[in-house]
């Protein structure tokens, strides 16, 4: 017998797009995700955060997911994990721009009690003590 692969309308082939600032917001890095964040692309977003791991020592990580329609559990715990790293060395992890979808599986995961999430960049400054 032979199998066709079939095609799954809900997995992305989508590539996530990451793109990291360093000037916006002194003190901080503002990653702006673009594209699903699940099991296909989970490992694009730490292989993007990775290199700037060095010289992370009290800087703030700032991820925007405003553009992010779905996160799945892979995704998630990337954001338990850079958070750990960064602790690590004296740095702090924020989320902004939560989708109504994710502020409901952030609620449910406790996610508030790792990662303080943010309605957008302007609150996340203001909240975490950095200026523009």
């Amino acid at each position: 017998m032979s199998m066709e692969p079939v095609k799954n309308e809900d997995a992305s082939d989508e590539r996530l797009s990451v793109d990291a600032d360093e000037s916006s917001v002194p003190g901080a890095v503002v990653f702006r995700l673009k594209g699903r964040l699940d099991v296909f692309t989970y490992n694009d977003l730490k292989e993007s955060m990775d290199p700037f791991l060095t010289g992370a020592a009290g800087k703030c990580w700032l991820v925007d997911l405003s553009h992010v329609p779905f996160v799945a559990s892979s995704g998630w715990s990337v954001f338990i994990a850079t958070r750990a790293r960064l602790n690590a060395v004296g740095a702090r992890l924020g989320l902004l721009g939560l989708l109504p979808e994710q502020v409901r599986v952030y609620q449910s995961m406790r996610m508030g009690d790792l990662v303080p999430a943010f309605a957008n960049l302007a609150e996340a400054t203001r909240q975490m003590g950095l200026s523009t």
